[in-house]
């Protein structure tokens, strides 16, 4: 099995866990808030990462060099405390629908982003071709029908949230892509969970105090971990907007959780996102 085969069903499968992740969110925020859950799952990931560490008798890496802390530090910061704070919160002042999509319009970000701060990973035409179709696909899958996609309004300060997330999402991967590929994918995932865990724990600490509520917020941990460690480990086979595009397959696996298990139909647009997806899946995976 190829390198590039190996990436594309690491992401795959993380954008699977990650299409869970947010029903398992739904049942821990019946006793909890979105605050609250996302600090729990940074401290649960920051645990499992560690455990990770001692089982692949990685610890004796966990020194890293002075120039890779800044870069840490951002991703830990910006691209995971600050950006899913932001994310979440901007489910309360705009619809989810907004939220998702511009969220999905990262692939295009880090290829902005590419040509500015990372120009040694080249894009074929093959490559433009395959995320021009995930993020169709993507846009058709999450907004199910026309009407929806009628009454889609942006511009607003919610969406001017998601889009600083977003943006904060696609300057990790360039970072960790360019910087950080070096560094085993345990120590990566440890630092930028522990960076996170204590900004978010003396956020909880000044404003009222952390507590720990419900088993759900640390499945959600557990599955954010898993995600992230695959993630990490098929961006250091794949090209940053490739691995990007490849989280778009997550609308994929929440439709199709969403029909196994909610009873929620399948629509005409979705049909066609889902089958664009697997078309483009199926030419990556035996492109060069």
């Amino acid at each position: 099995m190829s390198q590039r085969t190996v990436g594309i069903i690491c992401v795959v499968t993380a954008a699977m866990l990650w299409a869970i992740e947010p029903v398992v969110a739904r049942y821990a925020y019946r006793t909890s808030n979105y605050f609250e859950t996302i600090t729990v799952r940074s401290i649960v990931s920051t645990f499992l990462a560690f455990t990770y560490l001692i089982m692949t008798r990685n610890l004796k890496n966990l020194r890293v060099e002075k120039v890779h802390i800044p870069k840490l530090a951002f991703i830990g910061l910006a691209g995971t405390a600050i950006a899913d704070l932001l994310y979440y919160y901007s489910f309360t002042k705009i619809p989810i629908l907004n939220s998702v999509l511009i969220a999905h319009m990262q692939p295009i970000f880090i290829v902005l982003f590419g040509f500015i701060i990372f120009r040694e990973e080249k894009l074929t035409g093959g490559d433009f071709l395959f995320i021009a179709a995930m993020i169709i696909a993507g846009i058709l899958v999450t907004t199910r029908n026309i009407e929806n996609f009628k009454t889609l309004r942006l511009g607003t300060y919610g969406d001017l949230l998601v889009l600083i997330s977003t943006v904060a999402w696609a300057i990790s991967g360039i970072v960790a892509k360019k910087h950080l590929t070096g560094i085993p994918t345990g120590i990566l995932v440890f630092y930028r969970y522990l960076i996170a865990s204590m900004f978010l724990g003396l956020l909880s600490l000044k404003f009222g105090g952390m507590k720990f509520s419900n088993f759900y917020q640390v499945i959600s941990g557990l599955i954010i971990f898993t995600g992230i460690t695959l993630y990490y480990e098929g961006l250091k086979r794949l090209k940053t907007a490739i691995t990007s595009s490849l989280e778009l397959t997550s609308p994929l696996f929440a439709s199709l959780l969403g029909y196994i298990f909610f009873k929620e139909s399948i629509t005409f647009m979705q049909f066609v996102g889902l089958i664009l997806i697997f078309v483009a899946l199926a030419f990556i995976r035996h492109s060069e």
